[in-house]
């Protein structure tokens, strides 16, 4: 009876699995062609001036600019990036608020020039500092996002392997657990700009 029980479930995943590997392949290529969009757009970055750091924007607070990350090849930022206990907006560039103005006052300058940031802490009155212009890199893009992006491409590569010499249908949960972690790493293209 056992034997009957095991033959029918080996018959079962043997017919679900090229399906299966077929929906796998799809959602890797959609990722890999979200994530190149996202990095085609940072890729065209690469040797404009930018503030030096990542930012996003906060929906929540009316388009505010928060900071997501700081390259490690440019001096300490005085903002720190934004965290579950701490938030600090930037609300205004050379006193122009809003984030449409960041691309716009970046253009217009050169690598050194200082900007004018304006910013509150959690919540605090806001104060001003200044920084200077950098010119965003190769090696900037590289280690903030190319890392990444490499990092999930494994994944995706791995739980694949996975998926397709499984023999049973536990080895092909192995495989599809590897894919949220690959969105992740690929998408993270997407949650910054420059």
């Amino acid at each position: 009876m056992a034997t009957s029980f095991t033959n029918k479930n080996d018959a079962w995943w043997y017919r679900i699995r090229p399906r299966l590997t077929i929906f796998y392949i799809i959602v890797a290529l959609c990722l890999l062609a979200l994530s190149a969009l996202g990095h085609q757009r940072l890729l065209n970055e690469v040797g404009r001036t930018f503030g030096g750091f990542f930012w996003a924007i906060n929906a929540d607070t009316g388009g505010n600019v928060v900071v997501t990350s700081i390259p490690p090849q440019l001096p300490p930022f005085e903002v720190k990036a934004d965290s579950l206990t701490s938030t600090t907006e930037i609300v205004a560039i050379n006193k122009l608020t809003g984030a449409d103005n960041f691309p716009k006052v970046y253009q217009k300058s050169r690598p050194g020039t200082p900007i004018s940031y304006t910013i509150v802490q959690n919540g605090h009155s806001p104060s001003s500092f200044t920084r200077p212009i950098s010119t965003f890199t190769w090696d900037m893009w590289w280690q903030n996002y190319g890392l990444s992006s490499l990092a999930g491409i494994s994944w995706l590569i791995v739980g694949a392997f996975l998926l397709m010499t499984a023999t049973e249908w536990t080895g092909a949960v192995e495989g599809l657990t590897l894919l949220p972690p690959a969105i992740l790493l690929l998408l993270y293209s997407h949650w910054g700009n420059v």
